[in-house]
């Protein structure tokens, strides 16, 4: 994963528990609505670097010959 991905991603993250904790100190719907898009962001981001290992694992040689 190339370096400028992975800190797209810790920034987004940052963003997110901002909002998360701004949130909980004010209660307020916007804000609210605005971390649940943040937070769907970073669930997507997450799963898609996820799928990017596992078939970086599934393409990997069995060291031992079996399947």
């Amino acid at each position: 994963m190339p370096e400028n991905e992975i800190k797209q991603f810790a920034e987004l993250v940052v963003e997110m528990r901002r909002t998360q904790k701004e949130f909980f100190k004010s209660r307020n719907y916007t804000v609210m609505q605005k971390s649940k898009i943040l937070e769907k962001e970073v669930d997507e981001k997450a799963a898609e670097i996820l799928k990017g290992f596992n078939q970086d694992e599934e393409n990997q040689p069995d060291l031992f010959g079996e399947s």
